[in-house]
This record gives structure tokens, sequence and C-alpha cells, in this order.
């Protein structure tokens, strides 16, 4: 059987055996808001006007977070049809990947493989298009360790993180659900850094 967020996202990365009867679940939309929360505080969650760029399975992931959090969100996506139905899922709103003219974005996630090595030289945001003042910038990519998403939010004095942190929060969620222990996130983190 599936947890409701498993089934939700489509995709199951965690998998328990309990009296002889496996359940599929998924830590990938939890992993994510608890990695936001560090970004960009508690009192913020929730409380804005997301874009996100892309509509494929990380996309979907970090839909079904912000959603259940009671973010407002865009979907922005080359693929308008995927698109269109991820937002349809969650009464989003849609755009063609020629993004929203200066939407009163508070946070933009990347969920498009643009930026990972080997294409670090990539960005999913537009040449010469200043990203909105006052957003928080997450990209889901963490190798490079900074991606130019995040260095560029960085340079113009933006909060903006990598997705190391989900993916460690999300593996941390699979090892508590199966051990019933907490992993070290931080010497995790730098572990991570060091390679």
């Amino acid at each position: 059987q599936l947890t409701p967020t498993a089934q939700a996202i489509g995709a199951v990365n965690t998998i328990v055996s309990k009296n002889g009867a496996l359940t599929g679940d998924n830590t990938d939309a939890p992993g994510f808001l608890h990695d936001l929360e560090r970004l960009i505080g508690e009192e913020d969650q929730g409380d804005g006007h997301a874009l996100i760029l892309g509509a494929g399975g990380s996309a979907k992931a970090v839909a079904y977070a912000l959603y259940n959090a009671g973010w407002e969100v865009t979907v922005a996506a080359r693929r308008i049809e995927q698109a269109q139905a991820l937002a349809r899922r969650y009464a989003f709103s849609t755009a063609a990947f020629e993004l929203p003219e200066a939407g009163p974005f508070t946070l933009i996630i990347n969920t498009t493989p643009l930026g990972m090595t080997p294409n670090e030289h990539t960005s999913p945001w537009p040449i010469g298009r200043p990203l909105p003042p006052n957003a928080a910038v997450y990209d889901l990519v963490y190798n490079p360790s900074e991606t130019k998403l995040v260095r560029e939010a960085r340079a113009a004095g933006l909060r903006a993180a990598t997705g190391a942190g989900m993916l460690i929060e999300q593996a941390a969620l699979s090892f508590e659900t199966w051990t019933g222990c907490s992993p070290p996130r931080a010497a995790i983190m730098d572990a991570m850094r060091q390679r």
C-alpha cells in the first residue's frame, strides 16, 4: 500500500515492512519543506507566491509540499502540457517557460536539471532578467555545490540554497522511518561539502 504522500506525488523512495505488509512512502516533500524552513524561516512558510521552474518528477514533490503548506504557486515549464497537468492537480496557475512578467514571487524553485554538472554554466533563469527583489531562491540541483542560479541570487543579495539540504533531509527522514533514530544531519552536510 501507499501513504497519501506517495500517492499524491506518484513516486516511492521509502518502503517499510510491518507485520508482513509493505508500505511505500515518499520523503521528498517533507524533506524539501524542512530545508526550505532553514532558508526562509518558519514564519514565512506558506506566506507568499512561489514560482516552480519545471514540471517533472521532483516538481511534483515540491508542488505537493507547497500546496499543503498553503503557498500560492505558478508552474513554468518548457512542456506546457506537463505544467498544466501539475497545476490542475492543485489549482495552481501555469506559464510557458517564457516566465510570467514580474509576478510578486517571494520564492523561486528550480526543479529542472539546468545548472547541474557538467553544465554548470547554464541556468533556468533568463539571461539579463533580474530576479524578483526580496525573493528566496531554492535550486534542487546540488552538484555543483553552488549553481549559477544560486550564485546570481546571492550576488543580488537574495537568500539562496541548493538542493543539498533537501537531499539530506529526505534521506534522514527515510532513515528515521526505518530505524527510529535521527542521523546527524550537520555531520552529513559537512561530509558532503568535503567531497
